[in-house]
């Protein structure tokens, strides 16, 4: 690992949204251009392929353990809020728990966004939130981590 920031970049992955994982790449792209590490579950790390020879427990085991070991070194976490996810949930919770920056984004400003999200932006004073068809893009993201996180350069 590099001397540079981590970012965490989570989302829901049951239920195999193209979309999202699309636009997780897309911003993970641009962070790296900004000189940041990003995670990007399975991108980074191709768990999913391994679902055909690994026993349930073990697999669940190993991608917790990536999770926690990850979001420990991370500076910030950017998490996908546009549908329920407990893993989502237990990510920002941990990142949450660190004191990290945190960005929420959903896809469109019809996606029912959890209280608990809103309500955590609105009584944190370094966590953005928004859509990606209003309200918010991928350099309002790289700007909000360049101002919350102290890089070695």
């Amino acid at each position: 690992m590099t001397n540079s920031p981590l970012i965490y970049i989570a989302y829901p992955m049951a239920s195999g949204g193209t979309a999202v994982k699309y636009e997780a790449q897309k911003i993970a792209s641009c962070l790296r251009t900004e000189g940041y590490n990003v995670f990007v579950p399975d991108v980074s790390v191709h768990l999913s392929s391994l679902r055909d020879i690994l026993p349930d427990k073990l697999l669940a085991s190993i991608a917790f353990q990536i999770s926690y070991a990850l979001l420990s070194e991370a500076a910030g976490l950017i998490a996908f809020v546009n549908e329920p996810s407990t893993g989502v949930g237990l990510e920002i919770g941990v990142a949450f728990s660190r004191g990290l920056p945190l960005v929420f984004v959903a896809l469109t400003k019809e996606d029912k966004v959890s209280e608990m999200v809103v309500g955590l932006c609105i009584n944190r004073n370094y966590c953005l939130q928004g859509s990606l068809d209003e309200h918010i893009d991928i350099s309002q993201i790289t700007r909000f981590f360049k101002e919350r996180i102290k890089t070695d350069e």
